[in-house]
């Protein structure tokens, strides 16, 4: 046994603790790790504690009183039956006092002390109750006491309790179970929790008079606000009531505070939001403190539950002001914290507060915002537009050189919170509702002034520099911005009448500068032209793609709505679609369109088309205006023109047996319907752009990915049209497969484009001319796309096309072993083969055929693969490869014998 009560173990304690802590260039490892040992050594086996605190004091050696801390919680804990409860107050009492005695200490040692005596307070919180008074009675005098190194003290002490209580020691080797640590930390939540944070209140209190310039005050701020981050964020004990499950789910995916309805008197008095708020207003502009200030604030704004009684909506008129009542409490919560952090921040918002601020407003439901008074929903209206209106040029990052990550999520929070308030603007008082579309539209002109250069923006040039940089990044604006973007068209549907004209008149424009591009064109305005396309294109997109409800049409409700209201009204004549279409496609459209009553679904679809004819006109002769296309405009007009084919498409559903009304409106919508002259003139336009894009721009994978993405569209909603087009079939012939970059993709769109027709002779046609002529050799990827692509009905004659594959990959793979990719190819040829199209086999003699390939398979790899993994040194690069293709080999066997149905057959040789 270590005994450490004589001189001589005292010193070696305090050599092991300057050996540890010296530095690494004056004692070598074996020296430290000796002296380790012997701190370890020390907490094994000594267990004589009665006078172990007394120990802590007698060494000089800061380290050592670290050390001693923590073996003393240990053996304590070891050794917990063999004490009386007056031996533990005895500890507890010296521990707490031993910081306050000895004056000076290095904050590690203090930390450390503390914690032992939380460690105990937890121990002996079952049986020993008494310590909570103990521990109460001595923070209480700390946070009382005119000392204020002492109420700092006090408020360590605090966080470092309540910490202990969150916490589940990793203890089997002392008997303590989860049981007593989820016991344990009830225990705390009833009996001390609540004190601890009334303390912390009273000593901040104090502290408002003050400046806060000074350490000590600094300190005893930075305390308490970690004081009350831990208890603010407190997850209180589940209670046993039955729940449903809709409100259940509700509830886990919040980090609310729920506190139970003992603390009903913090929260019902809300002099607690005033007192957050003005320290909040004292620390705003030291960075650290104002994160954990916000911090608390954030907590505050999800206060729910037991301690606010809920809100019950019985004022005949929205928005009106409040009845009193405990009914209320939740309402006059919520108004008071909005109306504070609307003070707040209105005038002043430092670059630290954006991304805190912005997630104070997301706990609650609209339904409490449209119980404000007049006045104030007003206010916070415009003051979630205003904040909004500061963050969209920062957060695009296209007019500052700072990091827009924080603003793009601050801004993306304030977008939530303002679609909520859009989505039900309805519910408010008329002037509110008002003010609401007002603040929308001014929202939406100020993100198109940011993504628009000037006349219509002020969206400022990217430098060579910058768009090299961006171009090995490799962002889309689609991904980066999709969050933001899919709000904005949200937004833009709310004002879709002034936003639509903006953007045809804009549209129109652009369109007629392309007509008349010269030579004598500048960079920079080839530049500021594409971007500016691009990123109208991806507003119209976006607002596109919000989803219909009505199902009248595949437009969005207020689309549908704004063309039948304006043809009620007279506002817009309906024409003769298919002909006014058939016009765009030969000639563009002119500024005098403008001018016609066309509703805007039809204009802007005309100016779609219209582009759409102008750049593959460009792409494919290269004339003088091909300096304007690039590859990332090409990318947004192929998604754009896709989403106006889908919007345009008629529903399938509707026909004579419609509900009353709807097959008679949808027919009054812009269409382009499926089959008929127009629809094959769309098709074959499509596809001249597609197959255009694949031949010059054959390196631009993802333009090329876009274009298979559109046929597939079509193969869609124009199966037939498409299907049965002979320029698809001579496109084909004379675009070299071998050389695409997307050819998988491709082949598997046109597999789906015969597996939706339900023509034998239009599938016989594609057999012939796609499938037969596939090389084997070197269009494996293909292959994985035919059998990625299967369905039961075509599975037989697609399975018995790729036999021949089957047959002769085993041979490649020992032809050519030193070929990493070809023996990935082949793997995951099988790999797709045995997940996709084996599932719809359930011929015994095709499995039969396809077990005896894969055995061959499985002998061709143990031949030419496993002598590659008899060494296990490798190059870092190569590494992921010679793993990759085994993990492949064994889910190919994995899904041969995981299917469904097995069908059995005599004879056990093809095993």
């Amino acid at each position: 046994m270590v005994t450490v009560s004589k001189e001589e173990d005292i010193r070696k304690l305090e050599m092991a603790a300057e050996i540890i802590m010296a530095p690494p260039n004056q004692v070598s490892a074996e020296h430290r790790k000796e002296a380790e040992n012997y701190f370890l050594e020390i907490e094994r086996e000594y267990t004589t504690i009665c006078h172990m605190p007394r120990n802590i004091g007698i060494h000089p050696n800061h380290f050592v009183m670290f050390e001693i801390s923590q073996i003393l919680a240990h053996s304590l804990l070891k050794q917990w039956n063999a004490y009386q409860e007056e031996d533990v107050r005895n500890i507890c009492t010296y521990l707490l006092n031993f910081p306050i005695h000895r004056q000076g200490l290095p904050n590690f040692v203090i930390s450390e002390i503390v914690r032992t005596a939380a460690i105990l307070l937890k121990r002996a919180c079952v049986s020993l109750e008494s310590l909570d008074a103990l521990f109460l009675a001595k923070i209480e005098e700390l946070i009382r006491s005119e000392n204020e190194q002492w109420q700092a003290l006090g408020l360590q002490i605090i966080e470092t309790i309540t910490s202990e209580f969150q916490t589940a020691w990793r203890s089997s080797n002392i008997s303590i179970t989860w049981d007593f640590h989820i016991q344990a930390k009830k225990h705390f939540e009833n009996a001390l929790l609540k004190s601890f944070l009334q303390l912390s209140l009273s000593t901040l209190s104090q502290l408002l008079s003050h400046d806060l310039s000074s350490p000590i005050h600094l300190k005893i701020c930075d305390n308490f606000l970690r004081v009350a981050i831990i208890v603010l964020s407190w997850n209180f004990s589940p209670k046993l009531v039955t729940i449903r499950l809709r409100v259940l789910i509700s509830v886990l995916k919040t980090s609310s505070f729920r506190p139970p309805k003992e603390w009903r008197d913090f929260f019902q008095d809300t002099s607690i939001i005033n007192f957050f708020v003005e320290l909040h207003k004292r620390v705003r502009r030291n960075e650290d403190l104002s994160l954990n200030s916000l911090n608390c604030l954030s907590q505050l704004a999800s206060v729910m539950g037991d301690v606010l009684a809920p809100a019950i909506d019985d004022s005949p008129i929205l928005g009106a002001s409040l009845a009193t009542g405990d009914h209320k409490i939740h309402d006059i919560y919520v108004q008071t914290f909005a109306s504070h952090l609307v003070d707040l921040f209105a005038h002043e918002m430092h670059e630290h507060e954006m991304l805190p601020l912005s997630q104070l407003f997301t706990y609650h439901p609209i339904i409490v915002f449209k119980r404000f008074p007049a006045p104030l929903i007003s206010r916070f209206v415009e003051f979630v537009s205003q904040t909004i209106l500061k963050l969209t040029g920062p957060a695009m990052g296209f007019n500052s050189q700072q990091e827009s990550e924080a603003y793009h999520e601050a801004l993306h929070n304030f977008y939530q919170v303002w679609r909520n308030i859009l989505r039900s603007s309805n519910l408010f008082l008329p002037e509110v509702a008002a003010l609401i579309i007002c603040e929308n539209e001014k929202i939406i002109e100020e993100f198109l002034k940011t993504v628009l250069s000037a006349p219509y923006g002020n969206r400022q040039m990217i430098s060579d520099k910058e768009i090299i940089e961006e171009n090995e990044e490799e962002e889309d604006d689609r991904e980066v911005f999709s969050d933001l973007l899919c709000d904005m068209g949200f937004f833009i549907l709310k004002s879709l009448h002034k936003f639509m004209d903006f953007a045809i008149r804009i549209l129109n424009g652009y369109i007629r500068q392309f007509r008349q591009i010269s030579s004598s064109v500048t960079i920079e305005e080839v530049r500021r032209w594409q971007e500016d396309m691009h990123w109208l294109f991806l507003l119209i997109g976006h607002q596109l793609q919000q989803s219909s409800f009505d199902c009248i049409s595949n437009l969005p409700d207020e689309f549908a709505t704004m063309c039948l209201d304006g043809y009620k009204s007279g506002e817009y004549v309906r024409i003769n679609n298919e002909q006014f279409f058939s016009q765009c496609l030969t000639q563009p459209l002119d500024e005098t369109v403008l001018d016609q009553k066309i509703d805007p679904v039809t204009l802007l679809s005309g100016h779609i088309i219209s582009w759409v004819v102008l750049e593959y006109n460009a792409l494919q002769h290269y004339g003088p205006d091909a300096a304007l296309i690039s590859p990332e405009l090409c990318r947004t007009t192929l998604w754009l023109f896709g989403l106006i084919m889908i919007s345009l498409t008629p529903r399938e559903s509707l026909d004579d047996s419609e509900v009353d009304g709807q097959s008679e409106m949808a027919k009054l919508l812009p269409c382009i319907p499926t089959t008929g002259l127009l629809s094959s003139q769309i098709v074959e336009l499509s596809l001249s752009k597609i197959f255009a894009t694949l031949t010059k721009m054959s390196g631009e994978e993802k333009l090329c990915k876009d274009a298979i993405h559109l046929i597939i569209n079509f193969a869609e909603y124009r199966a037939e049209t498409l299907a049965e087009s002979d320029h698809l079939y001579n496109l084909l012939s004379h675009i070299n497969l071998e050389n695409l970059p997307s050819r998988r993709s491709l082949i598997k769109s046109l597999v789906i484009i015969g597996s939706v027709v339900n023509s034998d002779v239009i599938r016989q046609k594609m057999y012939s001319t796609i499938l037969e002529p596939l090389a084997l050799a070197d269009l494996l990827e293909c292959f994985t796309g035919i059998a990625d692509a299967s369905q039961s009905d075509a599975a037989l004659i697609l399975f018995r096309f790729l036999q021949p594959i089957f047959n002769q990959c085993p041979n490649l793979m020992i032809q050519r072993p030193e070929s990493q990719l070809l023996v990935n190819s082949i793997l995951e040829f099988f790999k797709t083969v045995t997940d996709v199209l084996f599932f719809y086999v359930e011929s015994s003699e095709e499995c039969e055929i396809f077990h005896r390939e894969l055995l061959r398979l499985v002998e061709a790899y143990r031949q030419t693969q496993l002598v590659k993994y008899h060494s296990v040194s490798f190059a870092a690069d190569e590494e992921d490869n010679k793993t990759l293709d085994l993990c492949t080999l064994i889910e190919i066997l994995c899904h041969s014998v995981s299917k469904t149905f097995m069908p059995t057959f005599d004879g056990a040789e093809a095993w």
